[in-house]
């Protein structure tokens, strides 16, 4: 468990930034603050999460990680901002990568190479090189963990789920759970419903981060939330689904027939079908 706790510290070391730039947002060890200028800061499960008034463009992020700045640049503005060299020479926290890498990585290959060896298979990639995955790296694994144990049939998803590494997916989605795009979170949970892993703590706290981004979800997010949770006989609340169940409406003609049939199944599992966007059967106006 010491490892794997130091997985996720691993993900805080770039605090601030030496050459004298403002971090866009990084974890960060509650006992170890940054001396940056913070515009915001709160708390997560494990982290303290940061974010500072100035946002760097990508690109300038990519030219900050293919050449950093020279020991005695640094040095030099360590001083004057609170920087110091070895946080800005650290490893880029997943917030400060651009998106284009978070959909492009090539942990993402691996971790597919990996589920035809079984989830032990996965969760070793977890152990081994969980420090460097990005957000989407986390959703991946956590869904290539799922796919393993389908297709073998010795897994037991329950001897799984106990796992350390597959806990520490868990509490990285945790920790970090405002930076995950309501997408991602709809495909944890859809991944935790393919998977049976009732993970009740981190269903019920994606529920509350998508109750503000609902506006933003298409119809396979909403089909993942619904069928996840139904998948799981597990509901964050009412209010929940009658939201989903608004947003689904709003975009009716875009769903599949077989989207509307797997959400209709769903709200009536749960006891919601007085609620359902769509009916059994029925193809909606």
């Amino acid at each position: 468990m010491r490892k794997a706790a130091s997985l996720l510290a691993a993900h805080s070391r770039r605090a601030c930034n030496g050459a004298g730039q403002e971090v866009l947002c990084c974890w960060l060890p509650a006992a170890a603050p940054c001396s940056g200028s913070l515009a915001h800061q709160a708390q997560a499960p494990m982290f303290r999460v940061l974010r500072t008034a100035a946002a760097w463009p990508p690109e300038q992020l990519r030219q900050q990680r293919e050449a950093p700045p020279a020991a005695a640049a640094l040095a030099a503005a360590a001083p004057a901002r609170g920087f110091s060299a070895e946080a800005a020479n650290s490893t880029l926290a997943p917030c400060e990568r651009p998106p284009v890498e978070q959909n492009a990585n090539e942990l993402d290959g691996a971790l597919a190479a990996a589920v035809g060896q079984g989830p032990a298979a996965v969760l070793a990639l977890v152990e081994t090189q969980g420090e460097r995955f990005t957000e989407h790296n986390v959703i991946t694994a956590l869904k290539a963990v799922a796919e393993a144990c389908a297709t073998d049939p010795g897994c037991s998803m329950e001897d799984v789920v106990r796992n350390e590494w597959f806990q520490a997916l868990v509490d990285m989605l945790l920790a970090g759970m405002q930076r995950f795009p309501p997408a991602l979170l709809a495909e944890a949970v859809g991944a935790c419903g393919e998977a049976g892993a009732s993970e009740e703590m981190l269903l019920d706290e994606i529920g509350r981060e998508i109750m503000k981004h609902i506006p933003k979800l298409g119809p396979a997010d909403i089909a993942n939330l619904v069928t996840g949770y139904a998948a799981l006989q597990h509901s964050p609340g009412v209010v929940l689904f009658d939201s989903l169940a608004a947003a689904a409406k709003t975009q009716r003609a875009e769903f599949t027939a077989e989207q509307r049939a797997a959400i209709a199944a769903a709200y009536e599992a749960l006891g919601y079908e007085g609620k359902s966007p769509f009916e059994q059967g029925r193809l909606p106006c």
